[in-house]
């Protein structure tokens, strides 16, 4: 790592330990840490049946398991901290007193799986682009450091790992030492890369389901890679890893279809809210509102616009011969649609869009046309940090702490958010229009 990475990243840290136990959402006390004292408390088995404050758990086992890990963390160093402190007479007792301040101090141990993950991706993204730049835009964004180190919600962890399995799809040569193309099949050593890669993903999905938007890209990429033989044999491992990692959660009932019906009935299905919108800046905050108005048969004709448009993307992705300019694009229109134009969004699921638009933002190659027109890097970079800031702003109104009185006051109003939503489809549809309309056109 270079002095300027470590200056980077060392500040990058350095910032989300001091936001860590400045405050936190809900979400903290509310789910992640009454989840884990169930756990504690009652086992693992028949976790997803319990009736909690906010109903049933709905969130992927990795995640649970992982609270709890932390949770026991918190109480294990409360120990070691104490034995110190008796045994040692030098030993400052302040440091004792301050970690059981557990409204502080458990929140903010909570948190560093998050804070962790947004050094991995922003190392990631590095790696992937070789441009310092890349860290830079996501150690110092708000998007991420208020969503991982102040709220203290968990979005960016499986995205680093889906980011990572798309990453190691792509670059085999990390096992064969030799340098190859994104094109798939092209290393020599890519058996075990696609299988690592697989693995990666399964574990995203168990963390968090959300990165399930990226599932179609994925495995139409598997597929290309290693055909349909060799990509199902890759995917036997990573079924085995989900039915491990669910068999501790399971009491009774049928086994064989205790992992996949609790992932689609339990978390999947009782995931987010019914109502057009979550307080997510979309298309429906625009025309609504942000009230609780149920979604209804609009849910379906979301999904319907949503399927449609997505599809497109993806056979503009088969049709052009995966090339990478059009994986990067898919990359972040699909999850960008998806937020957009699906009912029951929450404003973090705007998160998933960003890895991917950084790429093309700040890369020449990534930064073309379908017609292979040059973007405007310059241009690409002010729609990443405009995006940056607009997803920043939907995290930051929805309980607007730290209190910021000018940001308040300029922001509360709802035709401010509705010119900035206004913007925001604006330049979904330009760079819509520029990749599959422009494709289309020239074909």
């Amino acid at each position: 790592m270079t002095k300027k990475l470590f200056i980077i990243f060392s500040l990058g840290l350095f910032l989300r330990l001091i936001l860590s136990v400045m405050g936190h959402y809900g979400d903290i006390d509310n789910y992640h840490i009454i989840w884990a004292k169930s756990v504690v408390d009652s086992g693992l088995p028949g976790f997803y049946r319990r009736n909690f404050i906010y109903g049933i758990a709905n969130y992927p086992p990795l995640s649970i398991l992982m609270f709890t890990g932390l949770y026991k963390l918190y109480f294990l160093i409360d120990a070691v901290l104490w034995k110190i402190n008796t045994t040692i007479s030098i030993f400052p007792s302040q440091l004792v007193v301050l970690w059981r301040i557990q409204s502080v101090m458990m929140p903010a141990m909570m948190k560093l799986p998050a804070i962790l993950a947004d050094l991995g991706l922003a190392y990631l993204l590095y790696r992937w682009t070789k441009k310092p730049l890349a860290a830079a835009l996501v150690l110092f964004n708000p998007a991420f450091f208020y969503n991982s180190s102040y709220w203290g919600q968990i979005d960016v962890v499986p995205i680093f790992f889906v980011m990572w399995a798309f990453y190691r799809l792509y670059h085999p040569e990390l096992d064969s030492g030799s340098r190859t193309d994104w094109i798939p099949g092209q290393a020599k050593n890519d058996n075990y890369s696609y299988l690592q890669s697989s693995i990666l993903f399964t574990i995203a999905l168990l963390i968090k389901q959300t990165v399930i938007v990226f599932l179609p890209l994925y495995l139409l990429l598997t597929w290309k890679k290693s055909g349909w033989r060799k990509m199902l044999f890759s995917f036997i491992p990573a079924i085995i890893i989900m039915y491990i990692i669910f068999l501790p959660f399971y009491r009774s009932g049928n086994l064989l279809l205790f992992a996949p019906v609790t992932f689609w009935d339990k978390i999947t299905a009782g995931f987010g809210s019914v109502y057009l919108t979550a307080h997510a800046f979309n298309f429906w905050g625009l025309i609504t509102g942000f009230g609780h108005i149920p979604d209804g048969p609009w849910r379906y004709i979301s999904l319907s616009f949503v399927g449609f448009t997505s599809a497109t993307v993806l056979y503009l992705v088969y049709k052009r011969g995966f090339k990478k300019t059009d994986i990067v694009w898919a990359g972040f229109l699909i999850p960008w649609t998806v937020f957009l134009f699906a009912t029951r969004m929450h404003e973090r699921h705007l998160m998933l869009t960003l890895p991917f638009l950084l790429i093309a933002a700040i890369q020449p190659h990534f930064a073309k046309s379908s017609r292979g027109k040059q973007f405007n890097n310059t241009s690409m970079v002010a729609i990443f940090v405009f995006i940056s800031l607009f997803h920043f702003l939907n995290l930051y109104s929805g309980w607007w702490s730290p209190p910021i009185p000018i940001l308040i006051t300029i922001f509360s109003p709802d035709i401010i958010i509705k010119f900035l939503i206004t913007i925001t489809i604006g330049l979904y549809f330009y760079l819509y229009y520029r990749y599959v309309c422009a494709t289309i056109f020239n074909q």
